[in-house]
């Protein structure tokens, strides 16, 4: 299932030529945080940028890592060690490139989640341009979970 998203930030009057790099600056930053795997859009006023993306997946998919142990030649206390590490028992360890692996399951996080994390991030670090040239931070966030 995917699902539509839209953030809305309210500012006070932002001057017409800080709002272009302003949304730049979101959109660039919304996809670096989300690994750029998702494209948006983005839209402004002069007291409100906005961000819609569609098609945001409903959690992650789940991902298996392999973690590396001993070699297969170590002492039994030590393939032990790392079994129960693991939380697993010896016989469910396998054996690849000379060494025992796990293969461990690492549940997908939820897109919620995920923005929750990331979403105050993001806003706090939008640039625009100050009347210097050099940029500021412009932007407060509030998050309440």
């Amino acid at each position: 299932m995917s699902l539509p998203f839209l953030l809305e930030i309210g500012t006070e009057e932002i001057p017409d030529w800080m709002i272009e790099p302003a949304l730049e600056s979101l959109h660039a930053l919304f996809v670096e945080a989300l690994g750029g795997q998702y494209n948006a859009s983005v839209d402004a006023t002069p007291r409100r940028l906005v961000l819609r993306a569609a098609n945001l997946p409903e959690r992650q998919a789940d991902e298996v890592k392999k973690v590396a142990g001993p070699a297969v030649n170590a002492p039994e206390k030590a393939v032990a060690g790392f079994a129960r590490k693991q939380g697993v028992v010896p016989a469910d360890l396998q054996q690849e490139d000379g060494h025992y692996v796990f293969s461990k399951l690492i549940p997908g996080r939820t897109m919620r989640d995920i923005l929750a994390g990331a979403l105050p991030g993001v806003i706090l670090k939008i640039a625009a341009p100050a009347s210097s040239g050099r940029y500021a931070g412009l932007w407060h966030c509030w998050v309440a979970r």
